[in-house]
């Protein structure tokens, strides 16, 4: 049994190099996996945009609303001051 594994898996480090290239690269096996990840991956891309985008488009009126409130506290300041 073990002169048959021998047979089969590679020995010393190259081999093992040449034998991940080539299940990387050749084996059908892993191409199910490679599509399944590339496709996991288009749609967490796609859902990371879409979440940036949502709180672009949340954030950019309340920071301009912010803004105009926290100006005209400023000019009430600013008008107290002057008229006392």
């Amino acid at each position: 049994m073990i002169k048959l594994l021998r047979q089969i898996f590679p020995q010393g480090k190259e081999g093992w190099v040449q034998y991940f290239d080539w299940c990387g690269y050749h084996s059908y096996v892993f191409k199910p996996i490679e599509k399944t990840l590339g496709l996991i991956k288009i749609i967490c891309d796609g859902l990371l945009f879409l979440l940036a985008l949502t709180a672009l488009i949340l954030l950019f009126p309340l920071t301009r609303i912010e803004l105009r409130v926290r100006s005209s506290k400023v000019k009430k300041k600013m008008e107290e001051k002057q008229n006392d």
